[in-house]
Protein backbone atom coordinates (compact mmCIF):
# COMPACT_ATOMS: atom_id res chain seq x y z
CA UNK A 1 0.00 0.00 0.00
CA UNK A 2 2.61 2.14 0.88
CA UNK A 3 5.13 1.48 -2.10
CA UNK A 4 2.08 2.25 -4.55
CA UNK A 5 0.52 5.33 -2.33
CA UNK A 6 -3.10 3.48 -2.29
CA UNK A 7 -5.42 4.27 0.31
CA UNK A 8 -8.35 2.97 2.05
CA UNK A 9 -10.11 6.23 3.11
CA UNK A 10 -12.79 5.90 5.35
CA UNK A 11 -13.84 2.36 4.04
CA UNK A 12 -13.18 -0.61 6.33
CA UNK A 13 -13.80 -4.92 5.60
CA UNK A 14 -14.65 -5.49 2.06
CA UNK A 15 -15.18 -2.18 0.62
CA UNK A 16 -12.06 -1.16 1.89
CA UNK A 17 -9.97 -4.32 0.00
CA UNK A 18 -12.36 -3.54 -3.32
CA UNK A 19 -11.29 0.20 -3.32
CA UNK A 20 -7.16 -1.05 -2.84
CA UNK A 21 -8.20 -3.38 -6.34
CA UNK A 22 -9.52 -0.41 -7.86
CA UNK A 23 -6.95 1.84 -7.76
CA UNK A 24 -3.97 -0.67 -8.17
CA UNK A 25 -6.17 -1.78 -11.30
CA UNK A 26 -6.01 1.81 -12.53
CA UNK A 27 -2.29 2.10 -11.58
CA UNK A 28 -1.00 -0.96 -13.91
CA UNK A 29 -3.29 0.35 -16.77
CA UNK A 30 -1.64 3.90 -16.43
CA UNK A 31 2.31 1.91 -16.10
CA UNK A 32 1.47 -0.66 -18.22
CA UNK A 33 -1.20 0.62 -20.73
CA UNK A 34 -4.50 -1.27 -21.36
CA UNK A 35 -3.14 -4.01 -24.13
CA UNK A 36 -0.09 -5.21 -22.08
CA UNK A 37 -2.73 -6.08 -18.75
CA UNK A 38 -5.03 -8.15 -21.36
CA UNK A 39 -2.10 -9.92 -23.04
CA UNK A 40 -0.90 -10.82 -19.48
CA UNK A 41 -4.23 -11.83 -19.01
CA UNK A 42 -4.56 -13.91 -21.97
CA UNK A 43 -1.20 -15.65 -21.02
CA UNK A 44 -2.00 -16.22 -17.96
CA UNK A 45 -5.32 -18.03 -18.63
CA UNK A 46 -3.46 -20.38 -21.16
CA UNK A 47 -1.24 -21.70 -18.35
CA UNK A 48 -2.29 -25.14 -16.62
CA UNK A 49 -4.08 -24.94 -13.31
CA UNK A 50 -3.62 -28.01 -11.94
CA UNK A 51 -5.52 -29.72 -9.73
CA UNK A 52 -3.83 -29.77 -6.13
CA UNK A 53 -4.35 -33.41 -5.96
CA UNK A 54 -2.09 -34.09 -8.81
CA UNK A 55 1.45 -34.29 -8.59
CA UNK A 56 3.21 -30.89 -11.27
CA UNK A 57 5.51 -34.12 -12.65
CA UNK A 58 2.99 -35.72 -14.23
CA UNK A 59 2.25 -32.92 -16.83
CA UNK A 60 6.18 -33.12 -17.76
CA UNK A 61 6.04 -37.16 -17.82
CA UNK A 62 3.01 -37.35 -20.70
CA UNK A 63 3.91 -37.69 -23.91
CA UNK A 64 4.06 -35.52 -27.12
CA UNK A 65 2.28 -38.85 -29.01
CA UNK A 66 -0.89 -39.62 -29.76
CA UNK A 67 -3.12 -41.89 -27.02
CA UNK A 68 -5.94 -41.95 -25.04
CA UNK A 69 -5.75 -40.42 -21.50
CA UNK A 70 -7.70 -41.42 -18.25
CA UNK A 71 -8.54 -39.23 -15.39
CA UNK A 72 -9.58 -40.93 -12.18
CA UNK A 73 -11.65 -39.50 -9.15
CA UNK A 74 -12.29 -40.59 -5.82
CA UNK A 75 -12.34 -44.39 -5.00
CA UNK A 76 -10.34 -44.35 -8.30
CA UNK A 77 -13.21 -43.94 -9.94
CA UNK A 78 -12.96 -43.49 -13.93
CA UNK A 79 -14.00 -39.76 -14.62
CA UNK A 80 -13.12 -39.47 -18.27
CA UNK A 81 -11.42 -41.18 -21.18
CA UNK A 82 -10.36 -38.91 -24.05
CA UNK A 83 -8.08 -38.61 -26.87
CA UNK A 84 -5.51 -36.77 -28.97
CA UNK A 85 -2.82 -36.62 -31.07
CA UNK A 86 -0.62 -34.94 -28.95
CA UNK A 87 -1.07 -36.07 -25.20
CA UNK A 88 0.78 -33.39 -23.21
CA UNK A 89 -1.02 -30.86 -25.22
CA UNK A 90 -4.15 -32.21 -24.84
CA UNK A 91 -4.35 -32.54 -20.77
CA UNK A 92 -2.58 -29.36 -20.59
CA UNK A 93 -5.74 -27.98 -22.39
CA UNK A 94 -7.93 -29.22 -19.82
CA UNK A 95 -6.71 -27.72 -16.86
CA UNK A 96 -6.10 -24.14 -18.73
CA UNK A 97 -9.68 -24.22 -19.28
CA UNK A 98 -10.79 -24.86 -16.51
CA UNK A 99 -11.55 -21.55 -15.26
CA UNK A 100 -13.60 -20.65 -18.13
CA UNK A 101 -15.60 -23.70 -18.53
CA UNK A 102 -17.79 -24.89 -15.78
CA UNK A 103 -17.76 -28.89 -17.00
CA UNK A 104 -13.38 -28.64 -17.19
CA UNK A 105 -13.67 -26.45 -14.40
CA UNK A 106 -15.92 -29.02 -12.34
CA UNK A 107 -13.68 -32.06 -13.73
CA UNK A 108 -10.48 -30.40 -12.80
CA UNK A 109 -11.37 -30.56 -8.71
CA UNK A 110 -12.90 -34.10 -8.76
CA UNK A 111 -9.35 -35.55 -10.86
CA UNK A 112 -7.01 -37.15 -8.30
CA UNK A 113 -5.60 -39.66 -10.82
CA UNK A 114 -4.16 -39.90 -14.51
CA UNK A 115 -3.00 -42.64 -16.60
CA UNK A 116 -2.55 -42.96 -20.27
CA UNK A 117 -2.09 -45.16 -23.12
CA UNK A 118 0.30 -44.23 -25.94
CA UNK A 119 -0.91 -45.14 -29.18
CA UNK A 120 1.10 -45.03 -32.82
CA UNK A 121 -1.15 -42.86 -34.73
CA UNK A 122 -4.63 -41.20 -34.67
CA UNK A 123 -6.77 -44.39 -35.51
CA UNK A 124 -5.43 -46.16 -32.77
CA UNK A 125 -6.27 -43.59 -30.54
CA UNK A 126 -9.89 -43.03 -31.73
CA UNK A 127 -10.76 -46.52 -31.54
CA UNK A 128 -9.27 -47.14 -28.11
CA UNK A 129 -11.57 -43.98 -26.81
CA UNK A 130 -14.59 -45.88 -28.22
CA UNK A 131 -13.76 -48.96 -26.87
CA UNK A 132 -13.03 -47.70 -23.05
CA UNK A 133 -15.88 -45.31 -23.12
CA UNK A 134 -18.26 -48.38 -23.62
CA UNK A 135 -16.57 -50.53 -21.47
CA UNK A 136 -15.83 -48.58 -18.63
CA UNK A 137 -18.71 -46.14 -18.72
CA UNK A 138 -16.71 -42.87 -17.68
CA UNK A 139 -18.90 -40.31 -15.25
CA UNK A 140 -18.08 -37.62 -17.55
CA UNK A 141 -18.06 -39.23 -21.27
CA UNK A 142 -21.65 -38.94 -22.74
CA UNK A 143 -21.47 -39.30 -26.44
CA UNK A 144 -19.92 -42.40 -27.19
CA UNK A 145 -21.60 -44.42 -24.47
CA UNK A 146 -22.69 -47.70 -25.67
CA UNK A 147 -26.69 -47.75 -25.64
CA UNK A 148 -28.67 -51.00 -26.13
CA UNK A 149 -27.79 -53.19 -29.64
CA UNK A 150 -28.10 -51.84 -32.43
CA UNK A 151 -30.47 -52.78 -35.11
CA UNK A 152 -30.91 -52.22 -38.66
CA UNK A 153 -33.78 -52.82 -41.47
CA UNK A 154 -32.86 -55.97 -43.12
CA UNK A 155 -34.35 -56.44 -46.57
CA UNK A 156 -35.97 -59.79 -47.51
CA UNK A 157 -37.09 -60.69 -50.54
CA UNK A 158 -40.95 -62.82 -50.33
CA UNK A 159 -41.60 -63.19 -53.71
CA UNK A 160 -40.17 -62.29 -56.78
CA UNK A 161 -39.38 -58.33 -56.98
CA UNK A 162 -41.42 -57.84 -53.87
CA UNK A 163 -39.05 -56.83 -51.08
CA UNK A 164 -40.33 -56.55 -47.53
CA UNK A 165 -38.35 -54.34 -44.54
CA UNK A 166 -37.35 -56.42 -41.73
CA UNK A 167 -35.85 -55.13 -38.40
CA UNK A 168 -32.69 -57.55 -37.20
CA UNK A 169 -30.09 -56.97 -34.54
CA UNK A 170 -26.89 -55.44 -35.51
CA UNK A 171 -24.93 -58.02 -33.32
CA UNK A 172 -26.68 -61.21 -35.44
CA UNK A 173 -23.18 -62.02 -37.59
CA UNK A 174 -24.92 -62.95 -40.96
CA UNK A 175 -26.05 -59.16 -40.85
CA UNK A 176 -22.49 -57.88 -40.92
CA UNK A 177 -21.65 -59.15 -43.96
CA UNK A 178 -24.97 -58.24 -45.79
CA UNK A 179 -25.93 -56.59 -48.98
CA UNK A 180 -29.04 -55.94 -48.00
CA UNK A 181 -28.90 -53.37 -44.92
CA UNK A 182 -30.07 -49.73 -44.05
CA UNK A 183 -29.58 -47.70 -41.01
CA UNK A 184 -27.52 -48.26 -37.89
CA UNK A 185 -30.43 -47.43 -34.77
CA UNK A 186 -30.09 -47.37 -31.23
CA UNK A 187 -33.78 -48.48 -30.80
CA UNK A 188 -36.83 -49.85 -32.33
CA UNK A 189 -38.62 -46.73 -32.18
CA UNK A 190 -35.75 -44.21 -33.80
CA UNK A 191 -35.49 -47.19 -36.64
CA UNK A 192 -39.27 -47.28 -37.01
CA UNK A 193 -39.76 -43.33 -36.47
CA UNK A 194 -36.83 -43.46 -39.94
CA UNK A 195 -38.80 -45.75 -41.53
CA UNK A 196 -42.25 -43.75 -41.30
CA UNK A 197 -40.24 -40.65 -42.51
CA UNK A 198 -39.36 -41.94 -45.58
CA UNK A 199 -42.60 -43.60 -46.49
CA UNK A 200 -43.90 -40.24 -46.13
CA UNK A 201 -41.47 -38.65 -48.31
CA UNK A 202 -42.17 -40.70 -51.06
CA UNK A 203 -45.09 -41.79 -50.85
CA UNK A 204 -44.28 -45.78 -49.78
CA UNK A 205 -47.37 -47.52 -48.50
CA UNK A 206 -46.84 -48.51 -44.54
CA UNK A 207 -49.06 -51.53 -45.14
CA UNK A 208 -46.35 -52.72 -46.98
CA UNK A 209 -43.29 -51.92 -44.97
CA UNK A 210 -45.28 -53.70 -42.14
CA UNK A 211 -45.92 -49.94 -40.46
CA UNK A 212 -49.68 -50.51 -40.37
CA UNK A 213 -52.24 -53.47 -40.10
CA UNK A 214 -54.74 -53.72 -42.54
CA UNK A 215 -58.31 -52.95 -41.34
CA UNK A 216 -59.38 -55.91 -43.13
CA UNK A 217 -58.32 -57.67 -46.21
CA UNK A 218 -58.42 -55.13 -49.44
CA UNK A 219 -58.79 -52.16 -47.64
CA UNK A 220 -56.46 -49.41 -49.05
CA UNK A 221 -54.12 -47.86 -45.82
CA UNK A 222 -54.80 -44.58 -44.47
CA UNK A 223 -51.76 -42.79 -46.33
CA UNK A 224 -53.54 -44.25 -49.53
CA UNK A 225 -56.85 -42.36 -48.37
CA UNK A 226 -55.11 -39.03 -47.72
CA UNK A 227 -53.00 -39.23 -51.32
CA UNK A 228 -49.81 -40.30 -49.78
CA UNK A 229 -49.38 -43.62 -51.08
CA UNK A 230 -49.47 -44.99 -54.85
CA UNK A 231 -51.74 -47.66 -53.70
CA UNK A 232 -49.50 -50.84 -53.29
CA UNK A 233 -51.50 -51.60 -50.81
CA UNK A 234 -54.95 -52.13 -53.18
CA UNK A 235 -52.96 -53.37 -56.52
CA UNK A 236 -52.88 -49.57 -58.00
CA UNK A 237 -49.35 -49.92 -58.10
CA UNK A 238 -47.46 -53.08 -58.96
CA UNK A 239 -45.96 -54.57 -55.85
CA UNK A 240 -42.05 -54.60 -57.57
CA UNK A 241 -42.58 -50.68 -58.60
CA UNK A 242 -42.87 -50.17 -54.98
CA UNK A 243 -40.08 -51.74 -53.56
CA UNK A 244 -38.02 -50.26 -56.54
CA UNK A 245 -38.78 -47.33 -55.67
CA UNK A 246 -38.52 -48.14 -51.36
CA UNK A 247 -34.84 -49.53 -52.27
CA UNK A 248 -33.98 -46.49 -54.01
CA UNK A 249 -35.00 -43.97 -51.07
CA UNK A 250 -33.37 -45.75 -48.26
CA UNK A 251 -30.47 -45.66 -50.19
CA UNK A 252 -29.01 -43.09 -48.53
CA UNK A 253 -28.83 -45.20 -45.65
CA UNK A 254 -27.34 -48.40 -47.10
CA UNK A 255 -24.59 -49.42 -44.78
CA UNK A 256 -21.34 -50.88 -46.42
CA UNK A 257 -20.83 -54.67 -46.65
CA UNK A 258 -17.85 -56.06 -45.04
CA UNK A 259 -15.85 -55.97 -48.23
CA UNK A 260 -13.44 -58.91 -46.91
CA UNK A 261 -13.20 -62.61 -46.78
CA UNK A 262 -12.19 -62.33 -43.12
CA UNK A 263 -10.09 -60.30 -40.45
CA UNK A 264 -8.32 -57.73 -41.46
CA UNK A 265 -5.50 -56.14 -40.04
CA UNK A 266 -4.95 -52.00 -40.39
CA UNK A 267 -1.64 -51.19 -40.43
CA UNK A 268 -0.75 -48.05 -38.70
CA UNK A 269 2.98 -46.70 -38.24
CA UNK A 270 5.03 -43.73 -37.48
CA UNK A 271 7.93 -43.46 -39.23
CA UNK A 272 9.94 -40.61 -37.05
CA UNK A 273 9.55 -43.01 -34.34
CA UNK A 274 10.00 -46.63 -36.39
CA UNK A 275 6.58 -47.69 -34.66
CA UNK A 276 3.73 -49.93 -36.43
CA UNK A 277 0.71 -50.96 -34.56
CA UNK A 278 -2.03 -53.77 -36.69
CA UNK A 279 -5.64 -52.81 -35.61
CA UNK A 280 -7.24 -56.42 -36.12
CA UNK A 281 -10.45 -55.87 -38.07
CA UNK A 282 -13.24 -58.40 -38.59
CA UNK A 283 -17.54 -57.90 -39.66
CA UNK A 284 -16.30 -53.53 -38.66
CA UNK A 285 -15.47 -54.89 -35.13
CA UNK A 286 -12.38 -53.90 -33.80
CA UNK A 287 -10.99 -56.83 -32.14
CA UNK A 288 -7.40 -55.73 -30.84
CA UNK A 289 -4.65 -53.53 -31.71
CA UNK A 290 -1.11 -55.33 -31.82
CA UNK A 291 2.17 -54.88 -32.06
CA UNK A 292 4.06 -58.40 -32.84
CA UNK A 293 3.13 -61.25 -35.23
CA UNK A 294 2.56 -63.27 -31.54
CA UNK A 295 -0.27 -60.57 -30.53
CA UNK A 296 -1.78 -61.07 -33.60
CA UNK A 297 -1.99 -64.67 -33.45
CA UNK A 298 -3.07 -64.34 -30.01
CA UNK A 299 -6.26 -61.52 -30.99
CA UNK A 300 -7.00 -63.72 -34.04
CA UNK A 301 -7.47 -66.83 -31.50
CA UNK A 302 -9.74 -64.96 -29.52
CA UNK A 303 -11.67 -63.29 -32.13
CA UNK A 304 -15.22 -65.21 -31.17
CA UNK A 305 -15.18 -63.75 -27.43
CA UNK A 306 -13.71 -60.40 -28.96
CA UNK A 307 -15.39 -56.88 -30.04
CA UNK A 308 -18.68 -55.85 -30.49
CA UNK A 309 -20.58 -54.52 -33.43
CA UNK A 310 -21.05 -50.63 -32.54
CA UNK A 311 -21.94 -47.07 -34.68
CA UNK A 312 -18.71 -45.00 -33.90
CA UNK A 313 -16.71 -47.93 -34.92
CA UNK A 314 -18.47 -48.92 -38.06
CA UNK A 315 -18.52 -45.02 -39.11
CA UNK A 316 -14.74 -44.79 -37.39
CA UNK A 317 -13.63 -47.67 -39.83
CA UNK A 318 -15.62 -47.02 -43.48
CA UNK A 319 -14.43 -43.68 -43.08
CA UNK A 320 -10.75 -44.52 -42.91
CA UNK A 321 -11.02 -47.23 -45.42
CA UNK A 322 -12.61 -45.16 -47.84
CA UNK A 323 -10.08 -42.50 -47.66
CA UNK A 324 -7.59 -45.07 -49.49
CA UNK A 325 -4.99 -43.77 -47.54
CA UNK A 326 -4.25 -47.00 -45.17
CA UNK A 327 -2.06 -50.35 -45.34
CA UNK A 328 -4.20 -53.32 -45.12
CA UNK A 329 -3.25 -56.92 -44.52
CA UNK A 330 -5.96 -59.99 -45.03
CA UNK A 331 -5.21 -61.77 -41.65
CA UNK A 332 -7.93 -64.45 -41.83
CA UNK A 333 -10.51 -65.92 -44.62
CA UNK A 334 -13.09 -67.23 -42.62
Amino acid sequence: MVRHDLTTGDRCGALAEAHLLWQFWCLLKRDHGEEALAEAIRQQLKRPSLPPQLDSVVLDDLPESPGVYLFYGDNDALLYVGKSVNLRQRVRAHFASDLREYKEMRLSQEVRRLHWHETVGELGALLLESRLVKECQPIHNRRLRRSSDLCTWHLVQVAPGDYRPRLVGGQAAGCLRSEDLFGLFTNRREATDTLRKEAAAHELCPIILGLEKPARPGRPCFAHQVKQCRGACVGKEAVDVHSARMIAALMKLKLTAWPYPGAIGIVERDELREEEEVHVVNGWRHLGSARSEAEIQGILLGESGQGRFDRDTYNLLTAHLAKGRVRVRLLSER
